[in-house]
């Protein structure tokens, strides 16, 4: 039972994982700088992993939880 609930924490932690692709812009949310911000992927589509914060800048993105930050995705709006 202890392996299922810790491959199932494994899975979740690593859905939205970021890649290695690097973009070197800083964006600054309540004076404070987030960094490390890579391409990440997240329920199938592409987004943008942020280090350091805990819930997409747009509340109606999809997000991801990843290792300390978030994986966002945009959603379209119509």
């Amino acid at each position: 039972m202890k392996c299922i609930i810790i491959l199932l924490l494994i899975l979740t932690l690593t859905s939205g994982r970021p890649r290695n692709e690097l973009e070197n812009t800083k964006v600054l949310e309540d004076h404070k700088p987030l960094t490390k911000r890579v391409t990440c992927h997240c329920k199938g589509k592409s987004g943008t992993y942020w280090f350091g914060i805990s819930e997409c800048h747009d509340p109606s993105s999809i997000q991801c939880y990843a290792f300390m930050g978030v994986c966002c995705v945009p959603t379209p709006s119509h």
